[in-house]
């Protein structure tokens, strides 16, 4: 799942396979911007977790600009997929991890049982309507999944 959310932000990362299924690092020529990401690929821990990602998603994190941000988010889900959400905030079945990049993004996920969390959709905190936005949507992302099983 995480070469996927690499592939879909387009972030150019070069990925030494010798490192697979082991503490992994990831960087990203262009800007010379490191990622260290700990056992993301290979082997869940039983604490971690599947990502799953709504279209909507994937196509917010290629339509990013900013590679450091997206680089940021991609590692910031890459530590939920190993269990340990970090900053983040629940609003009953949405949760909203909180980026600290540029103009402070924003990831709105849920979480099915106790091993898949599915990424909605992504937004910035560029003023706190577009918050309210982006949180809306998530809202009805959700409300749409509840009608149809998530594969």
């Amino acid at each position: 799942m995480l070469n996927r959310l690499i592939a879909a932000a387009s972030i150019p990362l070069q990925i030494d396979p010798y490192l697979m299924g082991q503490n992994l690092v990831f960087s990203e020529p262009r800007h010379g911007l490191t990622l260290a990401l700990l056992s993301l690929i290979n082997d869940i821990t039983c604490m971690g977790y599947e990502i799953q990602s709504t279209a909507e998603f994937d196509q917010w994190l290629r339509s990013l600009t900013d590679h450091r941000a997206k680089a940021r988010i991609v590692r910031r889900i890459g530590r939920v997929q190993a269990g340990t959400f970090g900053d983040h905030k629940s609003f009953g079945a949405i949760g909203e991890l909180r980026i600290p990049e540029g103009k402070g993004y924003r990831v709105y996920y849920t979480i099915r049982g106790q091993t898949v969390v599915i990424l909605l959709c992504g937004g910035d905190k560029t003023n706190k309507r577009s918050q309210q936005r982006d949180f809306e949507r998530a809202r009805q992302l959700l409300e749409q999944l509840k009608e149809k099983p998530w594969n």
